[in-house]
């Protein structure tokens, strides 16, 4: 806790969790609310997205099906809880290859969705993840959303960021087409 106390007062939005177990998970979720810093990250198996979702994580990242979570609640029961706890989704579908209906499910449902990588942005990865939302379901002005007004609603930069308005800070992105 003095650590995460330490990383917030020097400014960090979050912290990232990756292969805590649960025990040292719970932890970090319950210092983290205690001092006002929000967690992000992987779920490590054997921990379970229904075990999370209460404790305050505010992103997801990765695929969920790599985690463990109840397959027999089904996607859209995973995607309404997810909802009802405020979890913003960083899917990173680029690498999977394969479409799944989970990006269009949780998108439908309600669940914040955010683009991401996890590999360095360079040769198209940001194009290939864009394309993957799209071949999920998402229209193209939806999976530019998850690059530029959902990124900066999560950081709680909407007022100054992440769409075009007069006074606000102007980053474009210019694309002659997605999911081609």
């Amino acid at each position: 806790s003095a650590y995460m106390a330490a990383y917030k007062a020097k400014g960090y939005d979050f912290i990232k969790v990756h292969d805590e177990t649960p025990v040292v998970l719970d932890s970090v979720l319950a210092a983290a609310k205690r001092i006002g810093i929000p967690v992000a990250g992987h779920v490590p198996p054997p921990t379970t997205i229904e075990h999370i979702l209460p404790l305050g994580y505010a992103s997801i990242e990765h695929p969920l099906d790599d985690y463990h979570w109840n397959k027999s609640a089904g996607i859209a029961v995973l995607a309404s809880a997810m909802r009802r706890a405020h979890v913003w989704h960083c899917a990173t579908l680029a690498r999977l290859g394969e479409p799944t209906p989970l990006v269009k499910v949780e998108h439908d449902s309600g669940v914040k969705l955010l683009l991401g990588t996890d590999v360095m942005p360079q040769l198209g990865v940001i194009t290939q993840e864009l394309k993957a939302f799209v071949a999920e379901g998402l229209t193209p002005y939806q999976a530019l959303l998850t690059g530029t007004r959902n990124p900066a609603a999560f950081l709680g930069m909407l007022g100054d960021n992440g769409t075009i308005a007069p006074g606000k800070r102007a980053d474009l992105i210019l694309l002659t087409a997605i999911g081609r």
